[in-house]
């Protein structure tokens, strides 16, 4: 478990810190906050920073919220019964 959360929060960094890097890198620090606003270039450009900025959130919330469901399932489940069994069932759907 701890190796995963190791390569989830070694990846997460990467979108989490990269894409303002390279933001600050190609324009420097008179760019407004929303990076799209300054580009006049194509439009596949403003795209792909959007999706970057899209999975940046998604990893980034999928990074604080793991550890939090790990410790509720941990705390609230039946550890004595299998993962799929009406009790535990119930637990994760309202978790």
């Amino acid at each position: 478990m701890r190796k995963a959360l190791y390569v989830q929060f070694s990846g997460g960094i990467l979108f989490y810190y990269g894409v303002p890097m390279m933001g600050y890198w190609a324009y420097g620090s008179k760019v407004s906050e929303n990076l799209p606003n300054e580009l006049s270039g194509p439009k596949w450009a403003k795209v792909l920073i959007n999706a970057a900025v899209f999975l940046q959130s998604i990893v980034s919330q999928h990074m604080f919220l793991a550890p939090i469901h790990e410790a509720l399932d941990t705390k609230f489940l039946k550890l004595d019964k299998s993962m799929n069994s009406k009790e535990n069932l119930k637990c994760r759907f309202f978790l």
